[in-house]
């Protein structure tokens, strides 16, 4: 998210390089723990189902968001459409913490009633 708002708010090569390094280390992070977070609940033998399943909404997501961000850049520019795609990352960090985090499938399940 910190990248894609240097991005809306500074356009320079600095902050662009600074973006990438950011980006690519949220993403690098995130990706793997979300596919653990899909297949964690599986069975066994349904973990190879899951993680294809997870994958293909996955790329549905990163296709979608390339149209969408598109037609963002068309209508706003592109500052304004990194800052509303940055806007979905808030909203869902919000879904996560509000509800996805109590699901079977989150690392938090079950600790936030043990305290």
């Amino acid at each position: 998210m910190t990248a894609l708002i240097l991005l809306a708010f500074f356009m320079s090569a600095a902050t662009f390089y600074i973006a990438a390094v950011l980006y690519g280390i949220g993403f690098g992070s995130m990706a793997p723990s979300m596919q653990a977070m899909a297949v964690r609940i599986a069975s066994p033998e349904r973990r190879g189902s899951a993680s294809s399943t997870y994958l293909s909404a996955f790329d549905m997501g990163i296709g979608s968001g390339g149209m969408i961000s598109g037609v963002l850049v068309k209508y706003f520019g592109y500052g304004q459409m990194y800052a509303i795609m940055s806007l979905w990352l808030v909203i869902s960090f919000g879904c996560y913490f509000f509800w996805a985090r109590k699901s079977a499938s989150s690392f938090h399940y079950g600790k936030d009633n043990a305290r």
